[in-house]
């Protein structure tokens, strides 16, 4: 135990002198901060400055304490460079290929008086709601020239119908001639038995289109379009009048109303949408209002007709051409979105 003891009270003793020995004093700290230094930083005591270390750590066991001198980093932001983006180059447009230009003279059926083109009925993209189309006034064979379905004139779509007349152009069936009654005409129209209104509310819709070129014959009359009853004489037509496109109404042989729709100066080389929305009655609960180019032309209520029904026909119906002085011109109108429906969305797909 003895032995233990002194042991254990050696090895105290050894480390608290080593501590001692190792902890620095204010002379050794003084003397080091006041000693030259090298260019590489090392104290130096004489001429040879590396043997002065070593004799020194080697003759002094202390060590000496050297405050090293702080260093200060500024950090400067660094800008993010952020590479110019090449500009997307823009895409080449398509061209647009150029329609090649076709004409498909419309033939007259004689049996049924329906129209049809190459076998297959007039396209929706022209005209739609109605079951059947025929020729206005059958008896008499319409030209090569008379209806055409063509594409060098288009409201919507691929394609129109174009119209046109020339001297001698008049049509007649089983109860009207127009060459007896100083008219020209080639019309299209309802079909007499499937497409007549005898009551109800519709709306109608068309687009015509006159070329620069065209001659108003005034006063011959031409009307482009009209409400026709059957047995009996029309109650609503679109002339072409002096000052423009105008509405004749005529419900009975006392009734007469005209106004102007759509005047002459928009009239020629543009084309020109009319909407309309018709009660057929014989009361004073008909009603027939008619908008041109989107804005409201003329409202009407009354009776909007006198026989049992009513059907509609257009193209060119020319009236009192013997009173043109010299000879007449052709008249030339295309026709497109022609169209009829229960509702105002259903006739203008393609127009205003």
């Amino acid at each position: 135990m003895p032995n233990k003891l002194n042991i254990l009270i050696i090895s105290i003793l050894f480390t608290i002198g080593c501590a001692t020995a190792l902890e620095p004093t204010a002379s050794n700290v003084k003397e080091s901060l006041s000693a030259p230094t090298t260019d590489e930083g090392i104290q130096s005591s004489g001429a040879d400055t590396e043997k002065s270390d070593i004799v020194n750590i080697q003759s002094n066991p202390t060590i000496v304490v050297t405050s090293a001198p702080q260093l200060k980093l500024t950090l400067s932001p660094v800008a993010t460079v952020i590479p110019a983006s090449s500009p997307t180059p823009s895409a080449t447009p398509t061209p647009i290929p150029t329609p090649t230009p076709y004409i498909y003279s419309i033939p007259s059926s004689y049996i049924e008086g329906i129209y049809e083109i190459t076998g297959k009925p007039l396209p929706y993209d022209v005209i739609s709601g109605y079951a059947k189309i025929e020729t206005s006034l059958w008896k008499k064979p319409h030209k090569d020239y008379a209806v055409q379905l063509r594409n060098d004139a288009i409201r919507s779509g691929r394609q129109s119908l174009r119209f046109e007349v020339r001297d001698g152009d008049c049509g007649a069936d089983d109860i009207w001639n127009d060459c007896d009654n100083d008219r020209d005409r080639h019309e299209l129209s309802a079909h007499k038995m499937i497409d007549v209104m005898s009551s109800g509310t519709y709306w109608f819709a068309w687009s015509l289109y006159l070329p620069e070129d065209h001659e108003n014959l005034y006063p011959v009359s031409n009307a482009y379009g009209q409400f026709h009853q059957s047995g009996g004489m029309p109650v609503f037509m679109f002339k072409e009048k002096p000052l423009g496109y105008s509405l004749i109404r005529t419900i009975g042989e006392d009734d007469y109303d005209e106004v102007l729709i759509i005047p002459n100066d928009d009239f020629i080389g543009e084309w020109n949408d009319v909407l309309i929305y018709a009660t057929w009655s014989k009361t004073d609960e008909g009603m027939f209002r008619v908008w041109a180019n989107g804005k409201l032309k003329y409202s009407y209520r009354g009776p909007t007709m006198t026989e049992e029904d009513v059907y509609f026909k257009f193209g060119i119906y020319r009236t009192g051409v013997s009173k043109y002085q010299g000879d007449i011109p052709a008249t030339v109108v295309y026709f497109d979105e022609v169209r009829r429906g229960s509702t105002r969305q259903e006739v203008t797909v393609g127009i205003k």
